[in-house]
């Protein structure tokens, strides 16, 4: 079939919109179905893998716009994860119930790592702290309850989960509000507002260029018996209406 002929692509944007989010404050995409983020270079994978309605040509188009993105890391050392006194990213689902490391970094800060099974933590702190577990086997379990347990970490902790692939895979800690929500932090809401409506301003300055260009055979409004026996149609397609009327 004639290039010429063919008819337009839905653009990149509004396809990626359907799908996805765009974080440039944590500079990460995510699934807005899933509520996790996805590594950039496996978007149209994780389309493919957990949302089969999805076209083929949806997925490459989706994978295309991600790899023009700015401001996305390509790289889990690039990711900009919430602080320690951050609210939690709206985007992504919060977790509770967390165990959380009580040591402490090279630079005097508390450690971040956070994961949901003591075996996970004990493991980590042995390895990262030295932390020896002195509680011995067997013995009165009652009594033990009432001790002071000999843990390097607490409990409760409430957190995010960013990526599911495990080499990106990061537990990070959150604060949430007193009140379970509230309006939470005015700056992270304006911040996520602005990337929901550049995103969606993308999605719509697109079908907006789809609408202006001239389309050729294949075009879903019909062509007039007189343009489509001169061809200008044909011709013409690819061409912007408004371009053309100001020459």
């Amino acid at each position: 079939m004639d290039a010429a002929a063919a008819a337009p692509t839905p653009p990149q944007a509004d396809v990626f919109a359907r799908y996805f989010r765009h974080s440039r404050r944590h500079r990460i995409v995510v699934c807005a179905e899933c509520c996790t983020a996805v590594v950039p270079k496996h978007a149209a994978a994780h389309l493919a893998r957990n949302h089969g309605r999805t076209t083929k040509e949806e997925r490459r188009h989706v994978q295309r716009y991600v790899d023009g993105l700015e401001d996305v890391a390509r790289e889990v050392s690039d990711v900009r994860f919430p602080g320690p006194d951050d609210p939690p990213y709206g985007e992504i689902a919060v977790q509770y119930g967390g165990l959380r490391c009580a040591g402490r970094d090279p630079d005097g800060r508390q450690c971040r790592y956070v994961v949901s099974t003591v075996r996970k933590i004990q493991s980590h702190c042995q390895e990262v702290h030295g932390w020896r577990n002195e509680q011995k086997r067997g013995g009165n379990v009652k009594q033990k309850r009432v001790q002071t347990a000999n843990r390097m970490w607490d409990e409760g902790q409430a957190y995010q989960q960013f990526f599911t692939k495990p080499s990106w895979k990061r537990n990070t800690p959150i604060t949430v509000p007193a009140d379970g929500g509230g309006d939470g932090d005015p700056g992270q809401d304006a911040v996520e507002l602005f990337d929901r409506l550049l995103t969606q301003r993308e999605a719509d300055g697109g079908q907006r260029r789809q609408r202006r260009t001239i389309q050729g055979e294949g075009g879903r409004q019909e062509v007039s018996p007189w343009l489509r026996f001169v061809a200008w149609h044909v011709h013409l397609a690819g061409f912007d209406r408004g371009e053309m009327l100001l020459t």
